[in-house]
């Protein structure tokens, strides 16, 4: 019975390990690449454009208008900066995977967000994914990426 039991996990194994993407359990997310930390906005009652590029506090001042609750007053814009593109999914079972790749050479951050709508939901979400970067160079551009599966 032992026997049976590790050739299942050796023959499985392979599987597991080439998967092409591993998502968080539902209703969380993970960040990877140059993201230093996500910023909650589900305190907030605005409209935001679908993505945004916020280097500086006249331009936080702008998106927000003051009507986030949990968002604060400053960033510390000399060393960061603030992106964020909006999705819109299941408010059940969002599972989200967002990474941001800096490229110096053909200077551009690109921000990319998969996403796994898991289950039937009859409330959508709309998660603006606003991450904090290193500071984006004026010179440089800011590329969106979305893929559902």
């Amino acid at each position: 019975m032992k026997i049976k039991s590790k050739l299942f996990i050796i023959a499985i194994s392979p599987l597991l390990f080439f998967s092409c993407k591993k998502y968080p359990k539902l209703g969380n997310s993970v960040n990877k690449g140059e993201i230093i930390g996500s910023i909650e906005t589900s305190k907030c009652d605005y409209t935001m454009p679908d993505e945004v590029v916020i280097k500086t506090q006249a331009e936080l001042d702008t998106v927000f208008k003051n009507s986030c609750t949990n968002i604060p007053d400053t960033f510390d814009f000399v060393n960061y900066s603030i992106i964020g593109r909006i999705i819109n999914g299941g408010g059940c079972g969002l599972k989200i995977i967002r990474e941001v790749i800096i490229n110096h050479v053909t200077r551009n951050y690109t921000y990319k967000i998969c996403f796994k709508d898991k289950g039937i939901c009859f409330s959508k979400l709309s998660d603006y994914n606003l991450v904090l970067v290193p500071k984006i160079p004026d010179q440089y551009d800011v590329v969106f990426k979305v893929e559902e599966d």
